[in-house]
């Protein structure tokens, strides 16, 4: 965080723009059928493999709540 914050310092003291975006993601797929979206990501997206897997496990175990 620190090294964040330097840069940014850096960059304003330069007259450079800085932008900082910050993107939460703990209950973005929390309102989406698990299995619609990984074989969405398979076949619409051509995400496969270890990137299917990575998305199943932090799926797995989670609730869904609408």
């Amino acid at each position: 965080m620190l090294k964040v914050v330097g840069d940014i310092l850096l960059a304003l003291d330069s007259s450079n723009l800085a932008l900082l975006s910050l993107l939460d993601l703990l209950a973005a797929f929390d309102t989406v059928d698990h299995d619609t979206l990984l074989r969405r990501l398979l076949t619409s997206y051509g995400f496969d493999g270890v990137v299917i897997k990575w998305f199943a496990s932090y799926l797995i175990g989670r609730t869904q709540h609408v």
